[in-house]
């Protein structure tokens, strides 16, 4: 018996226990924070991110079940980073949804270059106006240096 008991705590997620404070009570208020891009001044645009991460005033959340509605919101492509604080004090349970907006590319500009036509050097540089890109990223990171270093080798 005690070592089913040892295998259902160990099958938790260690993520759970992280966000154990989110479950403790109904959802008094929910608030998203560190977004300041011009959307984010608008009330549905909120309202409909907080709802794809499932996080709602009245409901209960399943500490198991935060890091999922977290991912849900870093995939809609408007954030590079999402986290949760949930403070409960006795009453409920206050719960603010930290995000970091994704950097879009509002304009690429070729400066030096002589040599060759801007829609050859378009065609090899894989970020396009409006992707996202986030220094802090490796990947874009090694698209940039990878677009870089392909434009030098002609």
């Amino acid at each position: 018996m005690s070592v089913m008991v040892l295998m259902a705590l160990l099958s938790v997620p260690a993520a759970a226990s992280e966000y154990e404070m989110c479950g403790l009570g109904p959802v008094r208020s929910v608030s998203l924070s560190g977004c300041d891009v011009t959307q984010c001044s608008e009330a549905g645009f909120v309202s409909q991110v907080l709802g794809v991460g499932d996080f709602r005033v009245g409901g209960y959340l399943v500490p198991e079940m935060v890091p999922v509605g977290l991912e849900r919101i870093r995939k809609l492509g408007f954030f590079t980073m999402a986290d949760v604080e949930c403070v409960y004090d006795g009453d409920g349970v206050d719960v603010t949804v930290e995000v970091r907006p994704a950097i879009r590319i509002a304009s690429i500009k070729f400066k030096g270059n002589k040599h060759f036509w801007r829609s050859d050097l378009s065609e090899k540089l894989s970020l396009r106006v409006g992707d996202a890109f986030d220094l802090d990223d490796k990947f874009n990171v090694e698209q940039l240096n990878s677009a870089k270093n392909s434009i030098e080798k002609e």
